[in-house]
């Protein structure tokens, strides 16, 4: 339920994929809820897609090889090109005229 919620279904639409009542679904919710804490919809969809992103890069991590400091190295230079760009737009949005 929670990979049709994260690819944009509303609960009639995983309702209808799952062959389900609409209810079942909203229940289903509700189960969930009771199990990881009151959170809204889009609160679990988003700690859904993030596990599974997580999960991922730590098998891509595992399967080529790549040391964790190495990986690391790479984040922080990375980080540092971004954060860059993202100064060198704020000047340049500041010099333009009001």
């Amino acid at each position: 339920m929670l990979t049709l919620a994260a690819r944009g279904y509303t609960d009639d639409m995983v309702a209808s994929e799952l062959g389900i009542q609409c209810g079942t679904v909203n229940s289903y919710w509700v189960r969930i809820r009771g199990k990881l804490g009151n959170l809204s919809r889009s609160e679990l969809v988003a700690r859904f897609v993030q596990k599974n992103a997580d999960t991922l890069h730590a098998d891509f991590v595992a399967s080529n090889g790549i040391e964790a400091a190495s990986l690391a190295d790479e984040n922080k230079k990375i980080l540092a090109l971004a954060n860059a760009e993202i100064e060198r737009l704020k000047e340049l949005l500041s010099k333009r005229d009001p």
